[in-house]
């Protein structure tokens, strides 16, 4: 059995086949196309709308496309600025210190388990030798330990090969500051009865042959006495963040 739908279109199918066939010339022509036009206007407004869709999806990658370069356009004028800032603390570096100084660049790490070794982009070339000390903005790095044409690489304070003698700026006590392997470095030989405190800053003691007195290195973090060897155990952190620094300077000797 046909369902009511369908018999409904058969009869209005019908229906315009008499009308078509009783009009004439213009009138004919003219209901075809509203017909015509009332049949596909679901489909002209779906295409309309689409077409709409794809204009905004265009206008929206443009935006993206744009967006992204201003981001990248602000991101150079920022590494712009960091690095003018660096070049004018660098000037001004050189203006505070009498030694001679060789500007490098951190180029790469050592990779090694334990030591923390940095590779620089000043080598023979530069006139840098084996135990140049290198320092940084704030304070003592290191040394260097090998030298190439062109770069060097660096001990840093945080390797077990490394000791320094420094001596407290305010007491003037004498000590050697190494690394165990934990985060801080270790201040040993100081005497139980030394007065040195927390937040004291160490400096080169200018003992040896390698560093010249004066250098900032690091301060004191922590204290404690060891009774039975009349010592007290000291720790103290370096003033240059080693493991983000991107400049140095290595010292002519």
């Amino acid at each position: 059995m046909k369902s009511p739908l369908k018999k409904w279109v058969y009869i209005g199918l019908i229906i315009l086949s008499i009308i078509f066939f009783i009009l004439k010339g213009n009138t004919k022509i003219l209901l075809a196309r509203n017909i015509l036009s009332f049949v596909l206007y679901p489909a002209q407004k779906s295409s309309i709308y689409i077409s709409s869709i794809k204009r905004q999806n265009r206008k929206i990658d443009i935006f993206k496309k744009r967006l992204i370069s201003m981001s990248i356009t602000l991101q150079k004028y920022k590494e712009a600025v960091e690095e003018n800032k660096r070049l004018r603390e660098a000037l001004n570096f050189q203006k505070r210190h009498k030694f001679g100084i060789i500007p490098a660049e951190v180029i790469g790490r050592v990779p090694e388990e334990i030591n923390f070794r940095i590779i620089s982009s000043a080598g023979n070339t530069k006139g840098v030798i084996k135990d140049m000390p290198v320092v940084g903005y704030n304070g003592l790095i290191g040394k260097v330990t090998n030298v190439d044409v062109n770069t060097s690489i660096i001990q840093t304070l945080f390797d077990l090969n490394s000791r320094i003698s420094v001596i407290d700026e305010r007491t003037r006590v004498f000590g050697i500051l190494e690394w165990n392997g934990d985060n801080y470095l270790v201040l040993n030989g100081i005497p139980i009865d030394a007065k040195i405190e927390k937040g004291d800053t160490l400096i080169t003691s200018g003992y040896g042959s390698i560093y010249p007195k004066g250098i900032r290195v690091g301060y004191v973090i922590g204290i404690q006495k060891k009774e039975h060897l009349l010592l007290k155990q000291v720790t103290a952190m370096p003033f240059e963040h080693i493991s983000s620094i991107e400049e140095l300077f290595i010292i002519r000797k």
